[in-house]
C-alpha cells in the first residue's frame, strides 16, 4: 500500500513541475529552413536527435524579442533557439514563442 502511495505522489509532483500545458510545447534546436520571401510563413527547426519540426508563425510572434525575420540569421549562424508551440485543429505546430538559446 505505501508503494502505490509512493508512487501516486511521485507521479503528481512530475505532473505540477512539467511547466507546461497538455497544449503547449517547447522544442529546441536549429533553424534548418525559412520558408516565404517577404514574411516568414513556415519554418523548420532540427532538434539534437536530428528531428525536424515544421512550424507556422502565430500572428505577431517575435524571435526573441526581434522580428520574425531574424530567423534568417539563426538560419546563417546555425545557432539554437527554443519554439513553444502549440497544435491547431488539424494538428499543425503553431509557433507561440521563440528563445534565443545562447
Amino acid at each position: 500500500m505505501r508503494l502505490v502511495l509512493l508512487i501516486v505522489v511521485v507521479l503528481a509532483l512530475l505532473g505540477a513541475c512539467g511547466g507546461e500545458s497538455e497544449s503547449e510545447r517547447v522544442i529546441t534546436g536549429v533553424v534548418d529552413q525559412v520558408t516565404g520571401e517577404r514574411e516568414v510563413e513556415a519554418f523548420v527547426v532540427v532538434d539534437a536527435v536530428g528531428s525536424s519540426h515544421r512550424f507556422i508563425p502565430a500572428p505577431d510572434l517575435l524571435c526573441g524579442g526581434e522580428p520574425l525575420d531574424h530567423l534568417r540569421a539563426h538560419l546563417v549562424e546555425r545557432s539554437e533557439i527554443a519554439v513553444t508551440f502549440e497544435r491547431d485543429a488539424s494538428g499543425i505546430a503553431v509557433a507561440i514563442a521563440i528563445d534565443h538559446r545562447r
